[in-house]
């Protein structure tokens, strides 16, 4: 039991290492996505909070879907919540 129990931690752990280490191409609907990392206005890169990687976007944008909108919540901890009416 012990022995299977290594070997399923040792596939796990190879594979979670081959797609961490994979290029930064996404494949959607047999077409490779080229991503580059997003970079602010005064030319600093954006990472995650959980892990510090670089947040990944695509070079080019060709979606056939309308998107309408998103909420934020405040409840996230990282966005200031409002202290008056006048900044809501």
């Amino acid at each position: 039991m012990k022995k299977l129990l290594y070997i399923l931690n040792l596939v796990v752990i190879v594979l979670a290492a081959f797609f961490t280490l994979s290029n930064n191409t996404v494949v959607a609907d047999e077409t490779e996505i080229e991503m580059e990392p997003m970079v602010t206005s005064n030319g600093t890169y954006v990472y995650y909070k959980h892990d510090g990687s670089n947040v990944m976007l695509p070079t080019e944008y060709d979606y056939d879907t309308y998107f309408r909108s998103v909420w934020v919540t405040p409840l996230a901890g990282c966005i200031p919540s409002y202290s008056n009416d006048t900044q809501y």
